[in-house]
């Protein structure tokens, strides 16, 4: 099926002058060109385009405008009604056809003509029905057969070209509004019912599988957790699309939160980098657009909003909601983040997307300068992944601006490795009577890591992880080198490459061309390079399945994104090893880690245990607890003390802004 895009170089008038001209020459049987050519007869001429024996015995789509099909049984006559819009834009046929693209428009994926049309089934732009069955077939996929066969015997063309209008054509009706409605069968009316055998259960039982799994919950009526996919009752495509992902049983956390997020629930979830978040939100939301009783319209009216702090991240759950989405009619997405020209970002937002995956600073410069092309009234579930980041960081007046615009019976999904006491608190003013999901130990690094900390002075730091990469016994590639500034990622891997030529190398860092932070982010996920040195920018939610080892060469100034940083190496079934260079000039955060990695059975090194300053810490936090809860708290801003807790009931987006007035002054 094609998607038209909403916007078009050529008027409607125009366009409608050009098929008046090809029917004309059709009735009169003038030859120019392709416009003597029948729908028909141009299905067979596409059929047998032969690149390297392409197209043999395809079966080609050919979109015409929706109709509905009736039956005079005592004649056995096939008559056929229009409907909708009579001034429907005809679909270019061939590429040669279409125009070229301008700057910052879609690009045709095979011609690079203009990118006019979206295949439904690979989300790809195309320019014409022509490269749309080039493109299918260059990855293998069977052309769709909906309205008629090409490639049989003729005679078996003619007699079943009008049945085949009515075997395969969707049903879709077309309003005042351009809302459709799909009735397709796989999808209709889905809802999430609990399982049979989950309902069996003892809740004795239940609570042995949740003790098992580590599964701790918080918050009255929590949906009992599921133990296996089928246990859903999903859609067969959806069903399919897990499987061939690899999906195959879920995860801790997908157990509990997937289902409590299809009952509905606000949730607030931490859980270990690598341990299946992103599915445990991809998944309910692709479910509860299926299920809802709301048309689904065409333009900028998505359904849901998932917002991260990086592009690269963005781009993670996109690629992994198209994953899961293929196939499903009607299911797109928009990818909104900076590093893409607009006009393109744009484009697609008109095309009608339901799930829009955004990065606060583009998402806002969009609603802020091209109002009419969004509409974030219709959003009905928000998902914040790396909520302790977006709560903070800079992205305070970003996000409220854009919560501002949501409506406040939206369902609100929140997700990250680490929420300090402090970042639940603010999420909670958010939500209403959310569970809190947590799997395992909460804000500390998963335990399939091995960790090494290793005291290395400041000038000594280049020549020890020199050392590290030619140690056959302890490097082991691929490795991400995390460091502090943009300078010295260029500066060590350039270091690197000189003096390890046969280890390949490349650094990373935020003010990178987003082409070139793309390319390199695919080379580290594939196994291209035995090295990246990277800043912060590749330090959360990215699921490098590759990398090995993590090694920490900048420290960073908290503990929390040190966890995020450590969770690159490993996840929930294979095992990774993280080094940590240390020295006093990271003094701030000797307690956090040596109560982070101690209980863990780590080996610290005798300058850090014996480190003075690590001793006064102690000291102080014991004589804080000595005092009891009547103590004098410090405060450290918006209304907030050091231990979380609030003077008042100001509401979050109150003191998120306060706090952001006091930084710039």
């Amino acid at each position: 099926m094609f998607v038209p895009r909403a916007v078009s170089k050529s008027s409607y008038g125009e366009q409608k002058k050009k098929a008046a001209v090809k029917r004309a020459m059709v009735q009169t049987g003038t030859t120019d060109d392709t416009q003597n050519t029948t729908p028909l007869d141009m299905d067979k001429s596409l059929a047998n385009i032969t690149e390297e024996g392409m197209m043999k015995d395809a079966v080609l789509s050919y979109t015409t405008p929706p109709v509905r099909s009736t039956v005079d049984v005592s004649n056995d006559v096939i008559t056929e009604e229009k409907v909708g819009d009579d001034d429907e834009e005809p679909i270019i046929c061939y590429s040669k056809q279409q125009r070229w693209a301008e700057s910052g428009e879609p690009v045709c994926v095979v011609c690079g003509r203009y990118g006019e049309y979206i295949v439904d089934r690979t989300d790809h732009d195309v320019c014409s029905l022509e490269c749309k069955a080039k493109h299918l077939h260059l990855l293998g996929l069977p052309l769709t057969t909906t309205n008629r066969e090409v490639g049989k015997k003729e005679t078996e063309d003619k007699s079943n070209a009008k049945r085949g209008m009515m075997v395969q054509i969707k049903d879709v009706e077309s309003t005042k509004n351009n809302s459709l409605v799909i009735t397709e069968k796989m999808c209709e009316g889905w809802t999430y019912s609990e399982d049979a055998l989950i309902t069996a259960m003892t809740d004795n039982q239940v609570e042995a599988v949740r003790n098992k799994y580590s599964v701790s919950v918080r918050g009255g009526g929590a949906p009992r957790l599921i133990t296996e996919f089928n246990h859903l009752g999903l859609p067969t495509q959806v069903f399919g699309n897990l499987k061939e992902g690899g999906y195959v049983s879920p995860t801790p956390v997908q157990m509990q939160t997937i289902p409590a997020a299809l009952s509905g629930r606000d949730l607030l979830v931490c859980a270990a980098t690598g341990s299946g978040k992103t599915l445990s939100f991809l998944l309910p939301l692709l479910l509860s657009i299926l299920g809802s009783s709301t048309p689904q319209t065409r333009g900028a009216h998505p359904r849901a909003l998932v917002l991260t702090p990086t592009r690269e991240l963005a781009m993670q759950i996109e690629s992994q909601a198209k994953e899961i989405m293929r196939g499903v009619p009607m299911m797109r997405t928009a990818l909104i983040v900076g590093g893409i020209p607009v006009a393109q970002q744009l484009h697609r937002l008109r095309s009608g997307v339901q799930i829009l995956i955004a990065t606060p600073a583009r998402l806002n410069d969009i609603i802020t300068h091209h109002t009419s092309d969004i509409e974030l009234m219709d959003v009905e579930m928000l998902v914040v992944d790396e909520v302790d980041c977006l709560l903070q960081m800079g992205f305070e007046n970003q996000f409220c601006e854009i919560e501002e615009l949501l409506p406040k019976s939206r369902q609100n999904l929140m997700f990250s490795a680490t929420i300090p006491r402090r970042i639940e608190k603010m999420a909670s003013e958010l939500m209403n009577s959310p569970l809190f999901i947590t799997i395992g130990q909460p804000s500390v690094p998963c335990d399939s890591i091995k960790h090494t900390v290793i005291w290395v002075e400041e000038n000594s730091k280049r020549k020890k992880l020199l050392a590290l990469l030619d140690d056959t016994r302890h490097f082991k590639p691929p490795a991400v080198v995390f460091v502090s500034s943009k300078m010295a990622t260029l500066l060590l891997a350039d270091a690197i490459c000189k003096t390890r030529p046969h280890l390949s190398t490349v650094g990373i860092h935020g003010d990178m061309a987003q082409e070139r932070r793309s390319e390199i982010l695919s080379g580290c996920l594939e196994g291209k390079y035995s090295v990246v040195v990277a800043t912060n920018v590749l330090g959360r939610g990215l699921d490098l399945v590759s990398v090995k080892q993590v090694i920490i060469f900048d420290m960073p100034a908290s503990i929390t994104e040190f966890i995020h940083q450590v969770g690159r190496s490993g996840g929930q079934s294979s095992p990774g090893s993280a080094y940590t260079f240390i020295n006093n000039s990271n003094q701030a955060v000797f307690m956090d880690l040596t109560t982070l990695l101690g209980p863990q059975g780590t080996q610290l090194p005798s300058q850090l245990t014996g480190s003075p300053h690590l001793r006064a810490q102690l000291d102080k936090r014991k004589k804080l607890s000595e005092k009891g809860p009547g103590a004098k708290r410090r405060k450290t801003g918006a209304g907030c003390y050091q231990d979380g807790s609030y003077r008042n009931k100001e509401s979050l987006i109150d003191m998120i802004k306060a706090s952001s007035k006091k930084r710039k002054t």
